[in-house]
């Protein structure tokens, strides 16, 4: 218990030096005293400051809601314990972190280790191929973070823009399973010609 204390005292004081300065600029020890933990503690949990904010992405990661029930929000569904990617981002809580220039990608990169299996399997199961279904996968991902950044700042303009990002990507899923399903019975088609 007392690990996962320090470990988020630690990832708080990050994320409060990440409200002023960029994340090459801070230091071990700055973060250690930020922290009101040890050096020798704070390199018990992290290798550098990069390893506890890639931990905080994580943590972030962790609380958002899979893309294919984002997709039905506008509908009323939220996903129990989890929070819409789109949503997150305006928190206060990840302010900072989302702020940061490498949120993004680095984020990105998490989703591509733990998967977002549930967009991705229906990508797939149209008949794209891996590489596709994850190229679509980070176009979503890049332009909803995007359109948070310039539109998220009033609700009710979000609450509009939102319900419209999310029927162009229920409707772009649609699509690409129609298009694939029609490519997939014209091969068939040809090859018992």
């Amino acid at each position: 218990m007392a690990q996962n204390r320090t470990r988020r005292d630690i990832k708080k004081a990050l994320l409060i030096l990440l409200g002023s300065k960029p994340i090459e600029d801070v230091t071990m020890s700055e973060l250690a005293r930020k922290a009101h933990v040890s050096r020798s503690t704070l390199y018990q949990h992290y290798g550098n400051v990069h390893d506890a904010y890639v931990d905080i992405v994580k943590d972030f990661g962790d609380d958002v809601s899979p893309i294919m029930s984002e997709a039905a929000c506008f509908d009323g569904v939220e996903p129990p314990g989890t929070v819409p990617f789109c949503n997150l981002i305006r928190s206060e809580e990840y302010a900072t972190l989302t702020d940061t220039p490498h949120f993004l990608e680095t984020y990105m990169a998490q989703m591509s280790k733990v998967g977002n299996h549930e967009f991705l399997h229906a990508l797939t199961s149209a008949g794209y191929s891996p590489e596709i279904a994850e190229a679509l996968a980070v176009f979503q991902m890049n332009g909803c973070f995007e359109a948070v950044k310039k539109y998220g700042t009033d609700d009710a303009t979000w609450r509009e823009v939102r319900e419209a990002i999310d029927t162009f990507v229920c409707g772009g899923l649609d699509a690409c399973r129609e298009k694939k399903q029609h490519q997939l019975r014209a091969q068939k088609k040809l090859a018992r010609a």
